[in-house]
């Protein structure tokens, strides 16, 4: 079936026409539709009212409505022409542009274009249906162009809270192939039938043969209902299934639930509300200034709510049901939020449900007998099932909170209850308690405790202790359970372990100590200048050092005097000792003096002049009076240290000094010298010192080298191993082998080349126009077609030198097996490795690899000096990801220089399988990069927009359709509504998963996964 359009027409019975103003009338000319704009904040009902107001025009298209009851205007597509006209278009479908698989809020508020496929929405329909009664046309055209249709003559959608259901068609008329009743309906031989009015009797049929009211099914008007859906009868009057009825006086209200009535005696008209009958319908309504159901009126809503027309709302107590709503405009709850006390709420603040009560969120529930307990967190319950009363503990409740609570004189969350007694102690009335002072009697308690020793255990200060922690009892003491205790004298130790004494009799005081009583402890202490525990005392002073007071000290520097003392130290040199520094030394380990200076032990002294060199032994010099520096040496000192050093290119010890030769060169007399110049003769020696090249090596600058480094000699030149060299007319080449010269006499430029000089290297160059290597130069192809002029048939990397190219030949892609062959490729999108968000500069001079499988641009510089020398045509290959190939071929194709901004011109479209020249709008476009806008829309660079440079046109800049103006640009989810900048260099997965771009209209712009640019001189 190629299309189905369902339409709904006028009210089948008017009772009056609401006339309407007309100021303006807008023709749009994308769909032909008509905008009205009305003067006052009357609108038509729906399409057949649109009609009778606008008797002069007779156009179909897409007006503004506001059906009763509905909060707002919105824009229906009237059918004005067919059958008496009048219809309001709710569903069409034709071409598949729009899916329909689409979510509840969705078909609630309807999608797609009123001009082309839509949904007008289950929300709009209810309040369009429920203001008359409509008939339902239905057109169907089939693939074969046959046609179809029916109508029903009572068609009605109920509301939110009821799902929307169809409840109403009636009798239904169509062509003659189609044959189903309407729904709940069967055809066959009617008697009689139920009927909603008559719930009852089975009355009469009005003709035998028709679609009647099965048995379980009601005719209520011309439909055929469950009994639920008959309504309810109140104060005479019959209420539809989920439509609320208040009594006069605004009193009381019910509803019709599933046939049975619900009645609220609760509703009265708050203090800013009226009762009153509004669009026929009577409940209380707030007053001017004021929002709100009519029981409650506010001047504005409280939060998370929101005013508006109200169908149902879900209440905390039964969340998974949306009962109705007291009024249609009210204040009520945020879609996620739920009415608990007059409040919105979340979900997770509802509150849990356990044991017939509310636990509020974030609360906690014991049940009875202290089984379990659970907490409520985001509306669900969190039980622990193991939860039980410590022993010490009863399950019972306090302030209105039933747990587990521990016992007097414990404490806890009552699973666990810890004695606040201390350890051992117990809770209750105390009598008496025993102590260690004294354990035979059991004296009074101590004051203000609640807790105290049990019989069995001592009061030991503030703990309760066993009879082995009150300690142990020696002279006359108590020794602290754990502590030591020492005799009078010192003679012995003795430790408290489980009430018993531990002696160490061998106790016993350093002779560097003293037994004594310090801080109330008798023991042994080390005496002034010592450390340790009293038995072992080590002395404070370092080596050969005494503690105590100084007098006077001797020194190295002056050992037979008694000098003043070292300043802060407790500890001294004594007699027959020397300080030198900080320490203290015998008189040997002073040094030895000479020259009014100290020698160190062990260290030596070189003389002025270093006659001598003397080393201090024991404190006695041993002089070595024959030290005399070398004639290659000076006597100096060097870092603190005076001796003979050896002049430099010498090595020694100073007073002995040889020289230090160069590579390759030795010690001694030189009797003679080669040369590299005149290896055949040895000459006068090159140098003074006694280092020389001996026999098998050459002097070459001032370098001592093997023969076989010394090169070739030709032209008055040296030409090194393993180099060429050419000569000054370019008529022999030479290569310096193993110091022989190799040359090639038959070396010669060619014709069509020049023999130059290139930072220092003598070769032949093709002339321009040719390219080789100098020897063998061809005239060099100027494109693609060119090499296939000349015999090449294979794909490949070619090189090439377009007519004016100012620099030297370069590689090209060339396609020889397409078509006529001759292709010069200048683009490829297919791997999707290569990165086409580049700069200006690199769009210049081209990137990526140039062969069969990678992407690559070839060059906007290249690209101008290929297109300026012959006309060109320009294809564009494309695979869509179905495999579906398409290309486009253009005339005439020239790309402008740099100064032109490479400006794209063609001539005219020549070809193509896109149903569409995707090139339009960017003809006579220049260049644009990320770093370089050159689109001419202010407002943005589509370079950046669509990571890629391309000569991009600023027509999608300010001739936009709607939400198609910025479409496929980085990151967006549109590419196949048309509408944006044909562009093969943008980002290749478009940033939502689909693949290259290109098109600005049709199904075939998007999602393409190869793209190629080439191009082929026109008449070939």
């Amino acid at each position: 079936m190629d299309n189905f359009i369902m339409s709904i027409l006028r009210p089948v019975s008017l009772t009056s026409v609401l006339q309407i103003f007309l100021t303006a009338l807008i023709v749009s000319s994308q769909n032909s539709a008509f905008y009205l704009f009305y003067q006052k904040p009357a609108y038509p009902r729906d399409c057949k009212e649109v009609l009778d107001s606008c008797h002069y025009q007779r156009l179909s298209g897409v007006y503004a409505i506001k059906p009763d009851g509905y909060h707002k205007p919105f824009e229906v597509y009237c059918d004005t022409t067919g059958d008496s006209g009048g219809w309001t278009v709710i569903l069409r479908r034709h071409d598949g542009s729009v899916t329909f698989q689409r979510n509840w809020l969705e078909y609630k508020l309807g999608f797609g274009f009123l001009s082309q496929e839509l949904w007008i929405g289950t929300e709009k329909l209810s309040y369009l249906t429920n203001q008359n009664t409509y008939e339902l046309r239905i057109d169907l055209t089939y693939s074969d162009g046959r046609s179809a249709y029916l109508t029903y003559k009572f068609f009605r959608i109920t509301d939110d809270f009821s799902n929307y259901k169809l409840t109403s068609l009636g009798l239904y008329a169509g062509s003659d192939d189609i044959t189903d009743c309407p729904t709940n309906m069967q055809y066959g031989t009617c008697i009689c039938q139920s009927s909603c009015g008559c719930l009852q009797d089975c009355l009469p049929c009005s003709q035998e043969e028709a679609c009647f009211c099965p048995s379980g099914f009601y005719l209520k008007g011309a439909e055929c209902v469950p009994r639920e859906e008959c309504g309810c009868i109140v104060d005479g009057n019959t209420i539809g299934e989920g439509v609320w009825y208040v009594a006069p006086g605004c009193t009381r209200r019910y509803i019709c639930i599933n046939g049975n009535l619900i009645c609220d005696n609760n509703y009265r008209c708050g203090a800013n509300a009226v009762c009153e009958r509004r669009n026929n319908v009577l409940g209380c309504y707030c007053n001017p200034g004021y929002i709100g159901d009519g029981v409650m009126c506010v001047t504005t809503c409280p939060v998370n709510t929101e005013y508006g027309v109200c169908t149902c709302q879900t209440h905390c107590r039964d969340p998974n049901n949306c009962l109705p709503c007291a009024q249609s405009e009210t204040c009520y709850c945020t879609d996620g939020y739920f009415l608990e006390n007059g409040n919105c709420v979340r979900p997770e603040q509802c509150g849990c449900h356990v044991d017939g009560i509310v636990i509020p969120e974030g609360q906690t529930y014991t049940s009875p007998g202290c089984s379990k307990m659970c907490t409520c967190t985001n509306g669900q319950l969190n039980c622990n099932n193991n939860y039980q009363c410590s022993s010490n503990a009863v399950c019972e409740t306090r302030n209105n909170v039933l747990q587990c609570y521990c016992n007097p004189g414990y404490v806890g969350d009552g699973v666990t209850c810890v004695s606040i007694c201390q350890a051992n102690g117990v809770f209750g009335t105390c009598f008496c308690e025993t102590t260690c002072a004294n354990p035979q009697f059991c004296g009074s308690c101590t004051q203000g405790q609640p807790c105290y020793c049990p019989s069995g255990f001592y009061l030991q200060g503030s703990n309760c202790v066993r009879p082995e922690g009150c300690g142990c009892f020696t002279d006359g003491m108590i020794i602290p359970e754990g502590e030591t205790y020492t005799s009078p004298g010192c003679s012995k130790m003795c430790t408290c372990t489980n009430g018993q004494l531990d002696c160490n009799n061998n106790y016993q005081c350093s002779p560097n100590a003293v037994c004594e009583t310090r801080n109330n402890v008798l023991q042994c202490y080390c005496n002034p200048g010592y450390v340790g525990d009293g038995v072992t005392c080590v002395s404070i002073c370092q080596a050969n050092r005494v503690f105590g007071t100084c007098f006077c000290e001797t020194t190295c520097a002056n050992p037979q005097f008694c000098g003043s003392c070292t300043q802060g130290q407790p500890c001294y040199c004594p007699s027959g000792f020397y300080l030198q520094g900080s320490n203290c030394v015998r008189p040997e380990g002073c040094g030895c003096f000479t020259d009014g200076m100290i020698i160190p032990e062990g260290q030596t002294y070189t003389s002025p002049g270093c006659s001598n060199m003397c080393t201090c032994t024991n404190g006695q010099l041993d002089c070595n009076n024959n030290y005399q520096c070398s004639p290659d040496a000076v006597c100096e000192t060097r870092s603190g240290v005076r001796q003979c050093y050896c002049n430099p290119g010498f090595t020694g010890d100073g007073v002995t000094c040889s020289p230090v030769c160069q590579t390759n060169r030795v010690l001694g007399t030189c009797p003679c010298e080669t040369t590299c110049e005149n290896p055949q003769v040895c000459g006068s020696c090159s140098q003074s010192q006694p280092c020389y090249c001996p026999s098998g090596y050459f002097i070459q600058g001032q370098d001592c080298v093997q023969q076989e480094d010394c090169g070739c000699y030709i032209d008055g030149i040296i030409v090194p191993n393993s180099e060429t060299y050419v000569n000054t007319d370019c008529t022999q080449q030479c290569t310096c082998n193993n110091n022989q010269l190799d040359c090639d006499t038959t070396y010669q430029c060619s014709p069509n080349a020049a023999c130059i000089e290139d930072t220092g290297v003598r070769r032949c160059v093709c002339n321009d126009g040719y390219s080789g290597d100098g020897l063998t130069c061809a005239a060099a192809f100027t494109d693609c077609y060119d090499a296939y002029q000349a015999g090449h048939r294979t794909d490949g990397i070619y090189t090439i030198r377009p007519t004016g190219w100012p620099g030297s030949p370069f590689e090209v892609f060339c396609n020889m097996t397409f078509g006529d062959g001759g292709w010069t490729v200048f683009q490829r999108r297919i791997d999707g490795v290569t990165d086409f968000y580049r700069t200006w500069t690199e769009y210049k001079q081209g990137f990526g690899t140039q062969n069969q499988g990678n992407d690559f641009w070839l060059g906007n510089e290249q690209l101008h000096y290929l297109t300026d020398q012959k006309d060109y045509i320009l294809r564009i290959d494309f695979v869509h990801s179905s495999d579906t190939p398409y290309y486009e071929e253009y005339r005439t194709f020239k790309i402008g220089d740099e100064s032109t901004k490479y400006r794209l011109s063609y001539g005219s479209y020549k070809d193509g399988n896109t149903g569409y020249y995707n090139l339009y709008y960017n003809n006579g476009q220049q260049f644009s990069t990320r770093d370089q806008d050159n689109d001419g829309c202010n407002d943005h660079n589509f370079a950046e927009r669509q990571k890629g440079g391309w000569w991009y046109t600023n027509y999608w800049c300010t001739n936009c359709f709607g939400s198609y103006c910025y479409v496929f640009e980085y990151g967006s989810s549109g590419c196949n509504t048309g509408g944006t900048n044909t562009n093969l260099n943008g980002d290749y997965n478009g940033g939502n998963g689909e693949n290259i771009f290109y098109g600005t209209n049709g199904p075939n712009d998007c999602n393409h996964k190869f793209a190629e640019m080439k191009i082929r001189p026109i008449n070939t």
